[in-house]
């Protein structure tokens, strides 16, 4: 497997564009260049770059940019050359700003930060939340996030400060249990200063490999199949994304290491998230 990696694209200012149909929407590109782009296409070159591209793929991984003119990156309709908008989804050919980040996109998921772009890509990653596996994913990887910010004792030193902790709030919970005519107040473990408990960093990390065994099993289990569309695989693929954790997509074209399914030329032959960190 290899890395690839993808730009950032930002709209151009100064520029008079026709108004988008939705906010946050960037203009569409020159309906002459839409022609052109899609004749390019039929040579197996990069009409951007003027790379060599798969016939079936629809995105460059040279330049970073979308070039099947001829279906809508947002939703896969088929469009025409002299269409700037999609008459299915109505969004733009020149891409969508993120209102989170401000990445020009391609696509219905930001291919940066995640959020969904479009009413199709929100009511998709609506319709991923009861799937148990799903929900097993969101649990684990906010597990993760919380096992990053905790601390751990590390010396001696460390353990006798959580002991102090330990009993200076065994105390304030006794003389709070008095008050209510409950005289336990017995904490186990060493906490920190906030009242959690505290790990040595073996345990630590033990705790978080396991996290990340449970958590890429679940992905496994949710790894996108071959499918027809390279526009749905991709949004499929964006809508269950783990957030809180460091991620990559490992697709099944090449085996390479995309930050996201959004920089794959064929996404449609599948692929799934993998959690970058750990021991593995």
């Amino acid at each position: 497997m290899y890395m690839t990696e993808e730009r950032t694209l930002r709209s151009d200012t100064g520029v008079a564009v026709t108004p988008p149909l939705h906010s946050g929407q960037a203009a569409a590109q020159p309906v002459g260049g839409a022609v052109e782009a899609a004749q390019a296409r039929t040579g197996l070159k990069c009409p951007m770059c003027g790379n060599d591209i798969d016939g079936d793929a629809d995105y460059c991984e040279s330049c970073h940019r979308y070039v099947n003119f001829e279906v809508c990156s947002f939703c896969g309709t088929s469009m025409g050359a002299e269409e700037m908008y999609c008459h299915e989804c109505g969004n733009p050919r020149g891409g969508i700003v993120c209102p989170m980040c401000n990445t020009l996109n391609d696509f219905s998921f930001c291919k940066v930060c995640g959020t969904p772009l479009t009413d199709e890509a929100r009511a998709l990653a609506e319709s991923l939340k009861g799937l148990p596996d799903y929900q097993l994913m969101e649990g684990l990887s906010r597990e993760l996030e919380s096992l990053d910010m905790e601390e751990s004792y590390r010396n001696e030193q460390d353990v006798i400060r959580c002991r102090e902790n330990e009993k200076l709030r065994e105390r304030v919970l006794m003389l709070l249990g008095r008050d209510k005519g409950n005289v336990n107040g017995n904490v186990d473990g060493n906490v920190d200063g906030n009242g959690r408990k505290m790990r040595s960093v073996e345990e630590l990390r033990q705790t978080k490999e396991e996290k990340i065994r449970l958590l890429t099993e679940a992905l496994e289990r949710m790894a996108v199949p071959a499918v027809p569309s390279p526009v749905k695989a991709r949004n499929y693929a964006m809508a269950q994304k783990p957030m809180g954790v460091k991620v990559a997509w490992v697709c099944n074209w090449k085996r390479a290491i995309h930050s996201s399914p959004c920089g794959c030329g064929k996404p449609h032959l599948g692929g799934k998230w993998v959690i970058l960190g750990g021991e593995k």
